[in-house]
């Protein structure tokens, strides 16, 4: 699961029990200074997740699909490249 400036609550909230109960890697990526309910949820939701997981904040205020390029470069890239090899299955 890989969550890019996700909220917790977005016409559809999801539990923090269900936020626990996710078995599959999960990737949250954030910039550090996008609106609020943002980045608290990303933090929160990182927080109360079962491993295996990752979070990344980055600089700026990038919302979403904004977090690639730009001043970050191609590190958003590469980390969800990296994340989906670490844990797809293999073919």
């Amino acid at each position: 699961m890989i969550s890019l400036s996700g909220p917790q609550e977005f016409g559809v909230s999801v539990s923090d029990h269900e936020v626990k109960a996710i078995k599959a890697p999960k990737l949250f990526m954030v910039s550090e200074n996008d609106d609020d309910p943002f980045v608290s949820d990303a933090r929160h939701m990182y927080a109360i997740a079962s491993p295996p997981k990752e979070i990344h904040i980055y600089p700026g205020i990038a919302h979403g699909t904004d977090i690639f390029g730009g001043e970050n470069g191609d590190d958003p890239a590469q980390r969800v490249l990296h994340f989906i090899t670490q844990y797809a299955p293999a073919s």
